[in-house]
């Protein structure tokens, strides 16, 4: 969930005349008097205390000394004006910097549900650095409330990397930004004054779900827990936000004072549905048939025999995941005109990145290969809105023989591409 704004493209945020650093040819020789490159003064000079150690970008020399109150400022006051690469990325070195500064009070903290598991711990991290959103209580197990996350972290990437091999599976680090938070239970989250949570948690534990719903919480979950309830939207922005709208409305013609589950659906119909969308909306889509060769990662925590999936495929038609009709009844939900689809899923010995092969039936004639190839390119229907996850190019095409690839092509706009 790196942010992927062009920051040449924005204005920078109106902090002080002196805002922009000075160039190293003003610098005095040795660096005897380093300045702050958005305030100019010294170090403890005027009362702007220390220059943060270590430098968090990768500036050197002369511009790589910050007051850390400037950076506050700087980051605070972009995140005001919505200008989120100011806050994120230094524009002198076009390096993330690696703090976030942006004063108490300024984000919304989020609760994780289900935090501790693969996709739970990417979104703790994804939070720490999110320039709307801080991370609120992080919900684990039981066995682990009141661990260290990191320590959690790094006991199960390991177990993951020792199951599957290296070859397969190699443990990721966890962040520093993590290193001060802890494992919550459910009653500490409700006993704070958090209002929003993701959720990720196994389908058998949704009850905890219904129980943060009924508590007035607003619930944004990738459980397939109550994934097909009508009252709950199933959303993918770029291809049905508005579902999320009629949702709202029709609670408050009920008078329904609990907020319905934001439901997002398989992590494949999502990126499935994107490039249907995009097709749809040109062709006019009437059938569709799907083929996935789906990552481990995709299985969170859970880890498969070896014997299934190292060196091997391993179809999941009527396994307990249920993926392909999972898969399949989110489809034809989100596209109520699709008159045919079928899923035929498969989880394959790679650790990230779900590949997908599709073939579709159209109501309008598919003219050139190259016609479909700019239909992709162009579809951007959240243009415009400055949202600061969401990807410039929501499909990327490639034109080389023997792509996409997972471990080549999984990470475009930060993991947030198709």
């Amino acid at each position: 969930m790196a942010e992927n704004v062009d920051q040449s493209a924005a204005p920078r945020p109106v902090i002080s005349s002196g805002e922009e650093s000075k160039s190293d040819s003003d610098a005095t020789d040795g660096e005897l008097h380093r300045t702050c490159r958005i305030c100019y003064s010294a170090e403890f000079q005027d009362g702007m205390g220390a220059f943060l150690r270590p430098t968090p970008c990768n500036c050197a020399g002369n511009r790589s000394a910050v007051h850390e109150t400037c950076l506050r400022r700087w980051q605070t006051i972009a995140r005001r004006n919505r200008q989120w690469a100011a806050g994120a990325v230094c524009h002198a070195c076009d390096s993330p910097y690696t703090v976030n500064l942006v004063e108490a009070g300024e984000k919304q903290p989020v609760g994780i549900l289900g935090g501790t598991g693969l996709v739970g711990r990417a979104l703790a991290a994804a939070l720490t650095a999110h320039p709307i959103y801080s991370l609120g209580p992080v919900l684990g197990s039981p066995q682990t409330v009141g661990s260290k996350l990191a320590d959690v972290w790094r006991k199960k990437e390991q177990a993951l990397e020792d199951h599957y091999g290296s070859a397969i599976w190699q443990a990721k680090p966890c962040p520093a930004s993590l290193d001060g938070v802890r494992v919550s239970s459910v009653e500490d989250l409700l006993s704070s004054n958090v209002k929003y949570v993701i959720s990720c948690i196994a389908p058998s534990l949704g009850h905890i779900e219904d129980a943060l719903q009924e508590a007035g919480i607003a619930v944004f979950s990738i459980s397939p827990h109550a994934r097909q309830v009508q009252r709950n939207p199933l959303v993918v922005p770029e291809v049905n936000g508005d579902a999320l709208l009629h949702a709202l409305s029709k609670s408050v013609e009920d008078d329904d004072e609990t907020i319905p589950l934001v439901k997002s659906p398989n992590c494949v119909s999502c990126g499935v549905s994107v490039v249907l969308k995009a097709l749809d909306d040109a062709y006019g889509v009437v059938g569709v048939s799907i083929t996935t060769f789906q990552a481990l990662s995709g299985r969170g925590d859970a880890k498969y025999d070896p014997e299934l999936v190292v060196g091997n495929v391993y179809p999941l038609r009527n396994t307990v995941e249920r993926t392909d009709e999972y898969q399949r009844k989110e489809l034809m939900r989100i596209f109520p005109l699709l008159k045919r689809c079928a899923v035929s899923a498969h989880r394959v010995p790679v650790q990230n990145g779900h590949f997908v092969d599709l073939k579709l039936q159209t109501k309008r004639p598919v003219t050139t290969k190259d016609d479909v190839k700019r239909v992709l390119r162009d579809f951007a229907p959240l243009a415009g809105l400055g949202l600061p996850s969401m990807p410039d190019r929501p499909i990327v095409v490639l034109d080389e023989v023997g792509r996409p690839r997972p471990r080549l092509d999984s990470d475009y706009e930060g993991g947030m591409a198709v």
